[in-house]
Order: C-alpha cells, then sequence, then structure tokens
C-alpha cells in the first residue's frame, strides 16, 4: 500500500524570502513503501552521505562564505517587522553591506542557496533604507553614497551571470536606483547623475550590462552624463572607462532607434580616445597614417581593452571617420604586441571583428597582414573544435526546451549557445 506522507529534510539551504531556522524544517512531500521501511532508510542515508561527500570537496573558505551568509541571515525574511532591528545587515552601515555584496561576488561565492539567500537580503535592505532616505528631511539620513549602491548592483549582476536565481532583486534594486536618482517626484533634473564618479557611472553600466537587464532611463541617463564629461574633459573618463561603456552598450545593442545619445556616443567616445593618443585638443583627428604600435598601451588601452574596442565597435556598425580610425589603430595595436602572444578570448574577438568588418567596412581592417588574419582564424578554429560546457543559465533554457519537446542543440557551431 503506498500513502502520501510529509517528512522533514535538512537541506542546508535558506528559502526566498524565509529564515535559516525555517529551512532546517523544509516539507517534502514524497511517496513511500508502508512496508519497506529499510528501504526507505537507505535511500536517506544514502542522500546524507552524498551531501556529506559534496560538502567535504567543498574548500574551507568557501564553506566559511556559507557559514558567514547563515549568520548575516538571522533575524531577516517576511515575517521580520519594519520595526524589528535585532538582525545583523539591519545593523551595518551601507558601506558594509556593498562591502559584503562584494566579497561574495568577487570570491565567486554565487553558487549555494545560502550566498543567493545572502545577497537578496543584501539588496532588499539596501532598497528598504532607500525608501526611508527619500522620505526623511534630514540631510543626513537622505545621503546615500552612489559607490555603496552601484558596487551591491555590480554584485548581483556578476553574480547573475551563473546564478538567475537574483536576476529578480537586481531589477528591482535598479528600479530603486532610478526612483532615488534619476526620476524624482518632487523635481526634475536635466543631468541627474552630475555628482556622480566617473566610476560609479562605469560599475553601474557594468552591473546592467552583466544582469541583461535593459532598463533605459538608467542607462540613459548613464551615458548622456558620459557624454558630458567627454566634451568637458576636466571631469573626463579614463581610457579603460570609455572602452567599458562602449563594451556595455554593444552588449545591451543600444542603438539610435532606442534613443539618440546611442546613436552619436560611438562616433564621440572614438573621438575623444584618439585625441587622449595623440595629446591633441579640440583639433580633427587626422586618419592618414596610423599612430606607433605600444601608444594605445602607453594611454591605458591594453589587450582586453583593445579588443573589447574591436568588438563593440562592430557590433554598433556605426562607421564614421572617427571609429574606422579607431579601428585600424585597435588592429594595428594588437598585431603589434610585445608579448608576442594574444590570450584567447582577444583572439576570438579580434577574430569575429575582422570577420564581419571584411564584409562590412573594409577599410577598417585594410592594414591588417595577411599572417595575423591567418593567426586569429586559427585560433578561432581551435576554439570551435574544443569542448564546451553549458553555463548553468543555458542548462536551464535547455531543461526547459526538452520538457516543451522542442529540438534544439546546446554550444552549437561558430559560438551559438543554444540552437532551435
Amino acid at each position: 500500500r503506498v500513502e502520501k506522507m510529509s517528512i522533514k529534510e535538512n537541506r542546508g539551504g535558506t528559502p526566498r524570502g524565509g529564515n535559516v531556522d525555517s529551512a532546517k524544517n523544509v516539507d517534502v512531500v514524497t511517496f513511500v513503501e508502508l512496508d519497506d521501511e529499510g528501504t526507505n532508510e537507505r535511500s536517506s542515508k544514502g542522500k546524507k552521505n552524498d551531501a556529506k561527500s559534496t560538502t567535504q570537496h567543498r574548500s574551507i573558505t568557501s564553506r566559511l562564505f556559507d557559514s558567514t551568509a547563515i549568520a548575516f541571515c538571522q533575524g531577516e525574511g517576511s515575517a521580520v517587522k519594519e520595526s524589528d532591528k535585532s538582525g545583523m545587515l539591519r545593523n551595518c552601515t551601507f558601506q558594509d553591506l556593498s562591502n559584503i555584496a562584494w566579497s561574495y561576488a568577487s570570491h565567486g561565492a554565487c553558487g549555494t542557496k545560502q550566498a543567493e539567500a545572502l545577497m537578496m537580503f543584501v539588496a532588499k535592505e539596501a532598497m528598504r533604507r532607500m525608501r526611508r532616505s527619500m522620505g526623511s528631511t534630514s540631510d543626513q539620513e537622505r545621503r546615500i553614497l552612489p559607490r555603496d549602491i552601484t558596487q551591491i548592483a555590480w554584485a548581483l549582476g556578476t553574480m547573475e551571470s551563473d546564478n538567475s536565481s537574483v536576476g529578480d532583486v537586481l531589477v528591482h534594486l535598479v528600479d530603486a536606483i532610478n526612483d532615488y536618482w534619476i526620476h524624482k517626484e518632487e523635481s526634475y533634473n536635466e543631468r541627474p547623475l552630475k555628482d556622480w564618479r566617473c566610476a560609479d557611472l562605469v560599475q553601474l553600466a557594468t552591473a546592467l550590462s552583466h544582469g541583461r537587464l535593459d532598463n533605459r532611463p538608467v542607462l540613459i541617463a548613464i551615458f548622456e552624463e558620459a557624454m558630458d564629461r567627454l566634451i568637458d574633459r576636466s571631469r573626463g573618463f579614463t581610457t579603460s572607462e570609455i572602452s567599458i561603456l562602449m563594451w556595455v552598450q554593444a552588449r545591451l545593442y543600444l542603438t539610435a532607434k532606442i534613443h539618440k545619445i546611442f546613436g552619436s556616443f560611438p562616433s564621440s567616445a572614438s573621438r575623444a580616445l584618439l585625441q587622449r593618443m595623440q595629446s591633441l585638443k579640440n583639433k580633427e583627428v587626422p586618419n592618414k597614417e596610423l599612430l606607433p604600435a605600444q601608444t594605445m598601451r602607453h594611454r591605458g588601452l591594453g589587450s582586453q581593452e583593445q579588443a573589447n574596442l574591436a568588438w563593440s565597435l562592430t557590433v554598433l556598425e556605426q562607421y564614421d571617420d572617427n571609429v574606422t580610425t579607431l579601428l585600424q589603430n585597435v588592429f594595428h595595436a594588437a598585431s603589434s604586441n610585445e608579448e608576442g602572444m594574444i590570450q584567447l578570448e582577444h583572439a576570438h574577438q579580434l577574430w569575429q571583428a575582422f570577420f564581419v568588418l571584411s564584409e562590412d567596412c573594409p577599410d577598417a581592417v585594410k592594414f591588417v597582414s595577411y599572417e595575423f588574419s591567418q593567426y586569429l582564424e586559427k585560433k578561432w578554429n581551435e576554439e570551435k573544435g574544443r569542448l564546451k560546457q553549458s553555463s548553468s543559465r543555458h542548462k536551464a533554457i535547455s531543461q526547459t526546451l526538452n520538457l516543451m519537446k522542442v529540438a534544439h542543440r546546446n554550444e552549437y557551431d561558430e559560438d551559438v549557445d543554444v540552437a532551435i
């Protein structure tokens, strides 16, 4: 005889919106043979042994992060009253919250339910303080530093790449940033982010990009402020920060169809980089000859930035004189690498850009030697032949497609993650 029953199982995880104590008593519905208690006991012991084996293989640092997460989550959850200040996160400063988030994201401690729960509670605590600050008349209480909130957003965006379950709280956090700084109800400001540091603008843009979050009001405000600072070089970005903004725009595919600022930013950013490399001020950038190969590196544009620029400008497909000249110099610098070798990731980006530009904008790659193009193609072919492992996000997509009986292939040709 088979009977439905409820058993208690300790999973060691923290349910979303709940507290740690409740995680130790999760109701699981199962079906067991009542006259075969021995089999059920052996099955239960097997699960415990598997869990113990998994724990033993994890590093002491990872287990310490999980234990710390459990401690921080004490006193948090939907059942906690707003006035209750017994939780550790309630007693943390805003800087403490951002440091916690940064630590977990930087360590890569995002694959456990403990870390996931902690990051959600940190974000919710930050949003709670932002809401309270908006309704406060005290200047001290209203003061929230952009660097603290953008660091939390960056951590969520970075973790969301491998743990899509934290994506929802990132959406809400960015909405709160929009309400707090950009679209304030009491006033309208043409430059709502004018008091932000360049690093904070770049970090928030990077968070949105990693999280694949297309919050247009926030993105438009970031790029409008960036455009103003490209013109006013007294508060300008570094060359590396400009390349990151270009990468963000390409990764989210922000074009002129969305807003005019995205139509003009690639050319303005390219012009600014060329001016930095030539140390020119308010002069036309000559495009008749290439700059010395090491100029880019000396101006803070290393191999990573060069590859990102080539890929980003190719994706955005806005080939005016500034963009074309910058692309010529990028490939010239990449082919003259002092170290004599290029990292595979950079070579793949350069090959993708070269392959497209050869048809769409030949002038941009007219100085690329045959030997260098062959080298890039060889590295790309080696990459296609490598055994690849899908990320957790793509595995989840694949599982959903299987349940829907949709035929597909993972890690398909030409670097396609999921091909239907």
